[in-house]
């Protein structure tokens, strides 16, 4: 089983980085999604993606943790 190297939002909306094995990076998505995360950026091998690979950026989306800070920033309003 291939390893992935991830870049998620999670529930808090604080970055997070780390690396997990999972069959495609696809189902590793599929995972991290099921346990509240925002994905930013899957990168298969062990390095951590600090931007997507050539051919990956569809699941590379900075956009989103630029929304996820601004709804963050409205709740207390």
């Amino acid at each position: 089983m291939p390893t992935f190297a991830f870049t998620t939002i999670d529930p808090a909306g604080i970055e997070r980085r780390g690396s997990r094995g999972a069959p495609t990076s696809g189902a590793l998505t599929a995972e991290l999604e099921a346990e509240g995360r925002i994905v930013l950026a899957v990168v298969e091998g062990g390095s951590s993606p600090s931007a997507p690979a050539f051919g990956a950026a569809w699941r590379y989306r900075p956009d989103v943790l630029e929304i996820t800070r601004t709804i963050a920033a409205l709740l207390p309003a």
